[in-house]
């Protein structure tokens, strides 16, 4: 109580000088109280009602004494920025953290800008807020104090600047300056105290600091990178706060109470080009000076930007950090600073939300230490969500309208909504989540003309991460005739993909769609098929099998600028009569179906549910279970769909898997059956799939656990090994390397037409197939002979593709006809059993995504007997990614085939615990054998690892092994 009565007394006084050190005559009692009750309220925490308090107390004040005030030109604004000093600084010697977050609060209530707001809170960081009760600063004695920009100018300036602040760095150990961010954190990191260094030693953090403190290049690398990325974002940053003001003069509330906001479209559009060629040349910075320092120091390996790579991190999920582990400074310097842009402007992905932090509080240099994940998962702990004013979000919502490529698109319109001058926003509905605004053309004078456009604010998400999204909303009545015309190359892009679909029975295609992005919806007591799409070659390869009629117009504002958003619908019995004429002579009559409709067809696979179940069963060996995927209750949950194929939700997403499965066991896999398969599964992944080239991965978004494993089994059916796995709430199919090649070349030959012309007519999903299917293509020359002795020399040509080749011998050896036949390549170039060595093998893998160097150390393995049970102990002691640990895995003999399997247990002891030991674990045997073995997470939260025969064989490739497994195959009864 003693303490707490002193900070008050100490917190009192301070208050009190920091007030009247302002305008001491001006101030009363009534004022200073009010203050004192924001302070009161920010120590425990009620930060929103503390700067509710400070606002209040600013505008009495101003109240009072209006004259006074405008006489020296003191706004009212000005005057709430002077509460928050004063207060800020008295709470600083009670609470930084919570001084932190009081001046965030007063950021997101936009009484204060965010740059006054963090150079107050890098003068607590850098102790200069410890004042005494009249406010005079303290400094201890002889201690210079540099600030960010100050250390910058000094580096940039200097024939040396890594020396130089090395040197800067010495001083800041003895006492002598002190630091701000970034400079600080790069300190420690670069030349850290003893006691630092100990600190950045323990844990999981002893591995990661260890490659720095034993490579100085690591080190030079990072000082480099973040002497880069600190002169791009200061361009950057200086342009934003601009921006931001503009914005806020833009977008104003009327004069009259509760009015409308008008906006400036002029003003906006001007902002909106001069942010964005700001950022330009805040990123053009960046490259340079990283290829600069590249070329200078010897640095390729380590400031060397991968521009693709970098912006798919700033895009990146949570999930999917955790595959640019790898990634090198200047990758990551440059996907910072694009995401810290899209982050401040309102699209928040999880890289942006470290950016955010780490650039403005925490430190860049720990931004670029760090692995992705791991900044983000510090940042998201440290972090404060800075929500939007109504009046910022307006504004940032119609700047998009100005940004590229969308504006060229849509110029015309932009013209229209430019007409009146300026526009007005009429608040129409609100919710916890949304805001809808009325839009107006504002006449002279100040009439309103009803534009007939809506603005819908939605925020998306929760916490760091959640967005907002900002939709136009058409009155169909007022705007079809004038978007109408656009769309006309739509009707003539639908008739040419009718034309050249290579698979004649459109029901495949249509089922694909239905799978994904078309839905079936009841409206006024009928069943009719919807779909929402901003894509217009969606929207025409859908036409042309559903012969849309379009219902609503959006308009979706976006970073790229405004896209249009079609609302298309039409009769179910478009999808009746596909289902009816596949099953009179198409792919449903070669399958046995006899179904004239969609609810024919319902009940027809519901009927022949049992042949589904066990088919799914069948394949899950061939089908890889991820982390996070309970397998169990995915098929706990196949038993229980028979029941829901009425509910259309759930027909529509099963169907087109189930009968690909059914297709598989009832017509067997050849050339035409994978033709019928790339057709269905070019509409899903059209819909809801994902196409990578560069990261040689294709993938489907399935949503729901039990439907991600039936597409998982019907592509394992068809010679095509995926992994289910779950990606936040949602569980995805995944195809890799060659399952991803093959599956991309059925899409881009069985899919429909890359159609030309107009940019949004393009397929980007296609265009990367093209890429990734060309990569898995194999062409050789075999069987070298001569046709007759003397005569000219033939050879067949072959062609493989993801496991499957085809032959072409020269004519009159086969006229030319191409076969089909599984091809088994041994991927170590059939090595010979025993031909190998374990100790001193090395191979880098890589393993959901992330590459691990694999060092073998020894190897052994041994026989042994358990419950009248001979079994196969194989013994691996190995480095993984600077970890090292002694493997083991149990082989022994299960089931009416006499199967060699064999089991091992991920250690929960381990560094990272049992995720980061089963990675490890399976770098390990992928390495050795070249096969990833299958992980399942059990119901107890233990991580269980399998493997099968193909990894024996492997590991009988090296000679520490192969006596031991040849023994114990012989002695167990099979080989």
């Amino acid at each position: 109580m003693e303490m707490w009565r002193r900070h008050g007394e100490a917190a009192s006084a301070g208050l009190s000088a920091a007030l009247y050190s302002v305008y001491s005559d001006l101030y009363s009692e009534a004022v200073v109280s009010s203050v004192a009750s924001a302070l009161a309220l920010a120590v425990v925490g009620r930060f929103r009602e503390a700067v509710e308090y400070v606002r209040k107390a600013a505008k009495a004040l101003y109240e009072a004494a209006k004259d006074v005030f405008e006489h020296v030109k003191i706004t009212v604004q000005r005057l709430v920025e002077l509460f928050v000093e004063a207060v800020t600084r008295v709470l600083a010697w009670i609470d930084e953290h919570r001084t932190y977050l009081f001046l965030m609060a007063a950021v997101a209530a936009g009484v204060v800008a965010l740059s006054a707001a963090l150079n107050l809170w890098g003068m607590i960081e850098l102790d200069k807020l410890a004042y005494a009760a009249s406010l005079a600063p303290f400094i201890p004695a002889g201690v210079k104090e540099y600030s960010r920009e100050e250390v910058f100018n000094i580096l940039k300036n200097d024939p040396d600047p890594y020396e130089k602040f090395k040197k800067i760095a010495k001083d800041a150990n003895a006492g002598r300056v002190k630091l701000a961010e970034p400079w600080e954190s790069l300190r420690m990191l670069i030349a850290p105290r003893s006691s630092e260094e100990r600190e950045l030693r323990v844990g999981r953090g002893a591995e990661l600091y260890g490659r720095y403190a034993a490579d100085e290049k690591m080190k030079r690398a990072l000082f480099y990178a973040a002497l880069a990325l600190e002169e791009a974002f200061s361009v950057y940053r200086t342009a934003l706060e601009e921006y931001a003001k503009g914005l806020r003069e833009a977008v104003q509330r009327g004069e009259v109470g509760d009015g409308p906001y008008v906006a400036d479209l002029k003003q906006i559009k001007q902002l909106a080009e001069e942010e964005e060629a700001a950022f330009t040349d805040a990123l053009s910075t960046l490259r340079e000076k990283l290829n600069e320092y590249a070329v200078r120091h010897g640095l390729g390996d380590l400031l060397d930007v991968k521009e693709d790579v970098a912006r798919r991190l700033a895009e990146a999920t949570a999930p999917e950090l955790s595959r640019f582990s790898g990634v090198n400074f200047g990758v990551k310097a440059y996907a910072a600073l694009i995401a810290y842009r899209e982050y401040a402007l309102g699209r928040r992905g999880v890289f942006g939300t470290a950016a955010r932090y780490w650039l403005e509080v925490g430190g860049s240099a720990w931004h670029l230490y760090y692995p992705p994940k791991t900044a983000y998962d510090r940042a998201k702990k440290e972090g404060v969500v800075r929500p939007a004013e109504v009046g910022e979000m307006l504004a940032e919502g119609l700047r998009r309208l100005f940004l590229k490529p969308g504006t060229d698109h849509y110029s015309d319109f932009i013209k229209e909504l430019e007409k009146g001058g300026k526009l007005a926003l009429e608040l129409e509905k609100e919710t916890e989540s949304s805001y809808v605004f009325k839009l107006y053309n504002m006449k002279e004078g100040g009439k309103l003309d009803e534009l007939g456009i809506s603005l819908w604010i939605a925020k998306m998400g929760k916490g760091e991460v959640a967005g907002i999204t900002y939709t136009l909303i058409f009155d169909m009545e007022r705007w079809w005739g004038f978007f109408e015309q656009r769309l006309e190359v739509v009707e003539k892009a639908a008739e040419e993909v009718r034309r050249r679909l290579p698979v004649e029975d459109l029901f495949m295609y249509a089922a694909g769609w239905v799978d994904s992005d078309v839905a079936i919806i009841r409206k006024k007591n009928k069943r009719v098929l919807r779909m929402t799409t901003s894509r217009l070659w969606q929207f025409a390869e859908t036409h042309a099998l559903f012969g849309w009629s379009v219902v609503g117009l959006r308009m979706t504002l976006t970073l790229e600028g405004p896209k249009l958003v079609v609302l298309a619908e039409a009769p179910l019995e478009k999808l009746d009569e596909a289902i009816k004429r596949s099953a009179e002579g198409g792919w449903l009559h070669m399958l046995g179906v006899e179904a004239g409709s969609w609810d024919v067809l319902k009940r027809w696979v519901a009927d022949h549910w049992g042949e589904v179940t066990s088919m799914v069963k069948r394949r899950l060996e061939s089908v890889k279970v991820g982390l996070g995927f309970d397998l169990g209750k995915a098929l706990e949950e196949l038993e229980g769909l028979k029941s829901k194929l009425d509910d259309d939700k759930v027909a529509r997403e099963v169907i087109a898997p189930a009968l690909l499965l059914m297709q598989a066991e009832r017509l067997g896999v050849d050339e035409t059956t994978l033709r019928y398969l790339g057709a269905v599964v070019s509409s899903a992944i059209d819909g809801d799939g994902y196409v990578s080239a560069a990261m040689k991965r294709v993938e489907l978004t399935s949503g729901e656990r039990v439907i991600a494993l039936l597409w998982g089994a019907a592509l394992a059916a068809h010679g095509i090994e995926t992994e289910v796995k779950r990606v936040w709430s949602a569980f995805n199919v995944v195809a890799s390397g060659v399952g991803a090649a093959r599956l991309a070349g059925l899409y881009f030959r069985y899919g429909p037409p890359l159609l030309e012309g107009d940019d949004r007519l393009k397929n980007h999903k296609l265009d990367e197939a093209m890429k990734l299917a060309a990569e898995g293509l194999d062409v050789s020359w075999e069987g070298l002979r001569r046709r007759t002795e003397g005569g000219p020399v033939a050879a067949d040509l072959t062609i493989s593709e993801g496991g499957f080749r085809g032959v072409h011998s020269p004519e009159g050896e086969g006229g030319g006809q191409r076969r089909l036949r599984k091809s088994q390549r041994d991927r170590e170039g059939g090595k010979e059993r025993g031909s190998l060595k374990l100790k001193g093998f090395e191979m880098e893998v890589e393993v959901n995504g992330e590459k691990y160097k694999v060092k073998v150390r020894g190897g052994e393995a041994v026989e042994e007997d358990r419950g009248g049970k001979k079994l196969l102990r194989i013994k691996i002691t190995a480095e993984v990614g600077g970890v090292r640990r002694n493997y083991e895995i149990t082989y022994g003999r299960y089931g009416k085939d006499n199967a060699a399997v064999g089991r091992a247990y991920a250690s929960a002891k381990a560094p990272g615990g049992r995720e980061a030991d089963a990675e490890r674990f399976t770098a390990v045997i992928k390495a050795i054998t070249g096969k990833e073995p299958k992980v399942y997470q059990r119901s107890d939260g233990k991580i269980e690892i399998v493997c099968g025969r193909e990894h024996l064989d492997g590991f009988a490739r090296y000679a520490e092994l192969a006596d031991a497994i040849e023994r114990w195959l012989e002695e167990t009864g099979r080989r």
